[in-house]
């Protein structure tokens, strides 16, 4: 079952946390490293995966211990020094 979609104030929360998410070939753990608001009802979120776990920009299941799941469009921004970069936009 899906839950609610969380809102800005319920992701700044979990800054750090680890989200599981479904992949094309099994669960990847993704940490939400940044939570930015740019407007109102308009944030942005960013995630970090170990490097060798590379989705394509696509739809994909999120499920968290406190925020439940729900679906979000992610777009792979390249890796760092952490790891591989997500970036989801809601405006």
């Amino acid at each position: 079952m899906t839950a609610p979609f969380p809102t800005f104030e319920a992701f700044s929360g979990c800054r750090g946390d680890t989200f599981e998410v479904a992949g094309p070939s099994g669960t990847v753990a993704m940490v939400l490293s940044t939570v930015d608001k740019w407007g109102p009802g308009e944030f942005t979120l960013h995630f970090h995966a170990p490097r060798e776990s590379l989705l394509p920009q696509a739809i994909y299941h999120f499920q968290h211990a406190d925020l439940g799941a729900f679906d979000i469009f992610i777009v792979p921004l390249g890796p760092d020094e952490v790891g591989m970069r997500y970036e989801a936009i809601f405006a």
